[in-house]
């Protein structure tokens, strides 16, 4: 996340804790992101599935972003490393 989406966000948390109405173009904002969201958990879930092991996706900019997979042992590891090399 951007320093300019983290001041977003809190202000849009001010606004609704101080029982303000959202402008429209941070409620769009607010939609958008729990789209992308619940995309984004979908996809997280179908590569643990298929890898067996945590898997995080993390946005950087619009088109932007990294891959993460955790596992827990050399052997692990290597499991994965064979799953996704094809070897």
């Amino acid at each position: 996340m951007s320093v300019r989406e983290i001041e977003r966000i809190v202000q849009e948390r001010i606004a609704v804790e101080d029982g303000e109405e959202l402008p429209e173009a941070a409620k769009a904002s607010k939609a958008r992101r729990a789209k992308r969201s619940e995309q984004v958990a979908a996809l997280e879930h179908e590569f643990r599935r298929a890898l067996g092991a945590k898997v995080e996706i993390v946005s950087r900019g619009k088109d932007k972003g990294k891959i993460v997979i955790h596992f827990s042992s050399q052997e692990d590891f290597a499991r994965i490393r064979e799953h996704i090399a094809g070897q």
